[in-house]
């Protein structure tokens, strides 16, 4: 008999894409990593800064008041938060009496105190005439703000804190921006297709839940306290994005294996990607600005910042699939935040 011809062994031709190209993983594919580094991920981004912010109380509080906090005798007057300043000779007492009292009273630990009681209602009458004679016109020009907002309205017009606008620059237009996108577009985005293969639900669904976490109360800073407290916030966020997003890279890719491609990031074509991403911003925001302009007209005592932040969203995951770069969608939030901050800091009053 003739002999057989042989028979090549058998080879997985690997995922195709619409380029042709032989194992390259498209964004539509089922990712590396799953449901636990989803929500290893989204619980770091909710305690990390809660855990960064107790770690600074270890400091000592004389260098924090003094180095990391906004005093109100810094403030101009148009910026200050009491109403009525007592004059000099209202207060007898000695000095080093009054510095000491002062101290007391500023203490983190009376503060608790104080809130503990207000909450026991054993001074309510006190609360309420405090928040009489505290809250001035400045408190009620914050209120409904962005807190990144009020740190740039505050910390503008005083040289001794443009430290302040340095930080606010780096968290909102540099850090945030970076981490969100990688927790929201990359891992929890590309991430929701290892459960449900469907590209509209993990666009839908990531657009929601980013809008729900950009829910605010109304009050805004009222008061020099809840302004460093929105300091504290601030700084404390910046320091989490960074060690967050250096952790998400190291999991994803030595734990789960993912690769570059995989996390949207490549090598050619970075330059056609930022371009879409300032195209997309120019189309997106124009109906941001719409839906939180209406959205203020009828309904004045809510912040309107979930819906003109859901449709950001949306407009960034389509933005991700369609393109496959991690560099479009950077592009798009950092443009964002960027123009609001040059706002804030030049055009407003």
């Amino acid at each position: 008999m003739p002999d057989r011809p042989e028979i090549p062994p058998f080879k997985d031709p690997g995922k195709t894409t619409s380029r042709g190209s032989i194992d390259t993983p498209r964004l539509t594919d089922p990712p590396s990593w799953g449901i636990l580094e989803m929500v290893l991920v989204l619980a770091l981004f909710f305690l990390l800064p809660g855990w960064i912010r107790s770690a600074l109380t270890f400091l000592p509080e004389e260098w924090r008041r003094e180095h990391l906090a906004i005093r109100e005798s810094d403030l101009p007057e148009e910026l200050s938060f009491t109403k009525q300043k007592s004059p000099p000779h209202a207060d007898r007492r000695p000095t080093r009496l009054r510095q000491t009292l002062d101290r007391v009273e500023s203490s983190e630990l009376f503060g608790k105190l104080r809130e503990t009681a207000v909450r026991l209602k054993l001074f309510g009458n006190e609360e309420k005439d405090d928040k009489e004679k505290n809250v001035s016109a400045v408190g009620e020009k914050f209120r409904g703000e962005h807190p990144l907002t009020v740190l740039i309205l505050v910390s503008r017009k005083i040289p001794s804190y443009h430290w302040i606008l340095i930080l606010v620059f780096v968290t909102g237009v540099v850090t945030a921006p970076l981490t969100e996108e990688l927790i929201f577009r990359v891992v929890l985005m590309r991430g929701l297709l290892r459960c449900v293969p469907s590209v509209v639900f993990a666009v839908l669904t990531q657009a929601v839940f980013f809008a729900l976490i950009h829910i605010r109360p109304a009050s805004g800073a009222v008061s020099i306290e809840q302004l460093n407290r929105i300091l504290y916030g601030v700084l404390s966020m910046g320091i989490a994005h960074i060690f967050l997003s250096l952790f998400i890279l190291f999991w994803l890719r030595r734990v789960s294996g993912a690769a570059w491609r995989e996390l949207g990031f490549r090598k050619r074509g970075n330059l056609g990607g930022i371009l879409k991403g300032l195209l997309l911003f120019a189309i997106t925001w124009p109906v941001m600005i719409a839906v939180q302009q209406l959205l203020r007209l009828s309904l004045p005592d809510v912040v309107p910042d979930p819906a003109p932040i859901f449709i950001l969203a949306l407009g960034l995951g389509t933005l991700f699939f369609r393109t496959e770069r991690f560099v479009s969608n950077l592009t798009m939030h950092m443009a964002l935040n960027l123009l609001s901050f040059c706002g804030v800091l030049f055009v407003a009053p």
